[in-house]
């Protein structure tokens, strides 16, 4: 093989290994659930599940992730006044184990845009080894009292991989099958 050949070859090799490597971007996603107001009282459950549309498990990856639960009391002047008990949530991620039990505050109403001033909101940060699939499964259990569950908003942060366009895929293939047919014939006629 020709000195001017095998550089050729091995420029079209390197290529071909770069275009295979992904390259990643700073990429946020998100799901919310948002039932309208299910009232949950003692030992009742609800169960629903956050899909991050647009995740690719396998290739792109999570590095944060936080899940905000708004809830709040069902009795208009919540329990110091005229109240009806001390309510208490439970959680459980992925079949994981319930969470400890977590009092509901909030004032008892849902109102619309003011419901970060008015619910009581509940964090949870430690959920990236759980979404390794893009989704969650949540369920809420009443440990005591009654509450009203608003709504769950999942956000997930991490990078996206891109993957190369298959047409640039393609016309890399037909190159190098093109340069694999004039090394063939460059065979034929020496050996003839």
């Amino acid at each position: 093989m020709n000195k001017k050949l095998k550089s050729c070859l091995l420029a079209l090799g390197l290529i071909a290994g770069s275009a295979g490597v992904a390259q990643a971007t700073p990429a946020v996603w998100s799901d919310l659930y948002d039932p309208s107001d299910v009232l949950i009282n003692k030992g009742e459950k609800i169960h629903f599940q956050h899909e991050l549309d647009g995740y690719r498990p396998g290739i792109d990856t999570i590095y944060g992730a936080s899940l905000t639960v708004w809830l709040y009391d069902d009795n208009l002047f919540g329990d110091t006044i005229l109240g009806d008990s001390h309510e208490k949530v439970k959680f459980d991620f992925d079949g994981t184990g319930w969470t400890t039990p977590t009092e509901v505050n909030g004032i008892g109403a849902n109102l619309g845009w003011l419901d970060d001033f008015f619910e009581q909101t509940l964090s949870f940060n430690s959920l990236v080894a759980l979404l390794s699939d893009g989704l969650l499964n949540v369920t809420v259990k009443g440990h005591s009292g009654d509450f009203r569950f608003d709504k769950s908003l999942l956000v997930a942060y991490g990078n996206r991989a891109k993957v190369p366009e298959p047409a640039t895929v393609a016309l890399l293939g037909a190159g190098l099958l093109g340069m694999a047919l004039l090394q063939r014939r460059r065979r034929r006629s020496v050996s003839i």
